[in-house]
């Protein structure tokens, strides 16, 4: 069974988790700098079967947008296009 991987993106850092095999756990894999994420995802599906991308939507706790919400859907698209 294919892992899940689940992003928490930030303007400077996205921090990166994945599942166990049987998507029962997931864990913290590593911090990557948010510029170097996509290179990293590349290389990281190379090795690994991923199934599902997780990605995080930062909202206030009014349930507002924050200043990086917009960011994450241009990284949700970018995502989309590169992993189908």
């Amino acid at each position: 069974m294919a892992k899940i991987i689940a992003l928490d993106f930030g303007l400077k850092r996205t921090g990166v988790a994945i599942t166990d095999a049987l998507q029962i756990i997931a864990s913290p894999l590593t911090t990557v700098e948010s510029s170097d994420l996509m290179r990293f995802l590349i290389d990281f599906f190379k090795k690994e079967e991923v199934e599902v991308i997780v990605l995080g939507e930062p909202k206030r706790l009014s349930n507002e947008l924050t200043h990086v919400t917009e960011n994450v859907y241009l990284l949700k698209e970018a995502l989309m296009k590169q992993f189908p």
